[in-house]
């Protein structure tokens, strides 16, 4: 894979009953039992993709040759992830020359656990 891009691309709901004190997190106990991840789930699947490609040492990337080996990379975003995002997933997209094809888009994904809360 050389002469291709990267980008970062966050996916995610929002949770619709969100409060500072996380009373309304699923699996919180409410006054009528547990609340559940439907119950505060919003409908939507929000995208939020990267600008900007930086090496670890903070030069901007363009195209670039993908090594055999980690690379280690920040995605830059213009909009922040939000405090009520839940069921986020992270994915990298890279896109440019594999082989004999001269166009191809590469991707793989990670789902990003929350953090559970106790009360």
């Amino acid at each position: 894979m050389s002469g291709g891009t990267l980008t970062a691309v966050l996916k995610f709901h929002r949770n619709l009953f969100f409060t500072d004190d996380l009373t309304h997190e699923p699996g919180a106990p409410s006054g009528t039992g547990v609340l559940g991840l439907a119950a505060v789930r919003g409908p939507i699947e929000e995208v939020v993709v990267s600008t900007t490609t930086k090496d670890a040492n903070g030069n901007i990337l363009g195209q670039l040759a993908v090594p055999n080996s980690p690379l280690e990379l920040e995605f830059e975003f213009q909009r922040a992830l939000p405090l009520n995002a839940t069921d986020v997933s992270l994915q990298v997209v890279y896109r440019g020359a594999l082989g004999n094809e001269a166009d191809t888009v590469v991707t793989t994904t990670s789902y990003i656990s929350e953090p559970a809360y106790f009360a």
